[in-house]
C-alpha cells in the first residue's frame, strides 16, 4: 500500500497547478509524479505523495481540463471495458481520447506562456470541454 489517503484537487490552469505544488512542497515532504510532459496514455496530472508524521497522503492536481479528460476516460471505461483507461479498448475511442490529451496539454501550455484570460480564450476552453462531453455522451449511446 502506497498510501493511506487520498484526494484531487482540481484547478483552473498550470500556473495554479505549479503554485499548489510549491505549496505543498513548503508544507510536506513530498514525492513528486508529473504526468503532463509524460502522460500515462493520455493521461495528465500531477500527483503529489505528501508525508506527514510519516504517513503517505496521495494529492491529485489536475488542471479542469485534465479533469473532464480524465471524467471522459473513466465513463468511457464504464461502456467499453476498463482497458480503455490503460491504452486498450476500441482504437477509435483510443484514438481520440489521446487526441484530446494532446490537444488540451498544447492548449494548457499556450496559456501558460501567454497568461491569456480574455474571453475568446474561455470560450475555447469551454468549446474543447463541451466537445469532450459530446463525445463522452454519443459514444455512451452506442453501447
Amino acid at each position: 500500500m502506497q498510501d493511506i489517503a487520498g484526494c484531487r484537487i482540481v484547478v483552473p490552469d498550470i500556473p495554479m497547478q505549479g503554485r499548489l505544488i510549491a505549496t505543498l512542497d513548503q508544507m510536506f515532504e513530498v514525492t513528486v509524479v508529473d504526468r503532463r510532459a509524460q502522460p500515462s496514455h493520455g493521461y495528465r496530472a500531477v500527483h503529489v505523495i505528501a508525508t506527514s508524521s510519516g504517513l503517505p497522503v496521495e494529492i491529485q492536481i489536475r488542471t479542469d481540463l485534465q479533469h473532464v479528460w480524465a471524467e471522459l476516460s473513466e465513463k468511457l471505461a464504464d461502456a467499453f471495458g476498463i482497458d480503455t483507461k490503460y491504452g486498450g479498448g476500441p482504437t477509435s475511442i483510443r484514438k481520440t481520447l489521446d487526441r484530446f490529451s494532446v490537444l488540451i496539454a498544447g492548449f494548457e501550455a499556450y496559456l501558460d506562456l501567454e497568461g491569456s484570460r480574455n474571453e475568446r480564450v474561455l470560450d475555447l476552453k469551454r468549446e474543447i470541454r463541451l466537445m469532450m462531453i459530446d463525445f463522452a455522451t454519443a459514444m455512451r449511446q452506442q453501447t
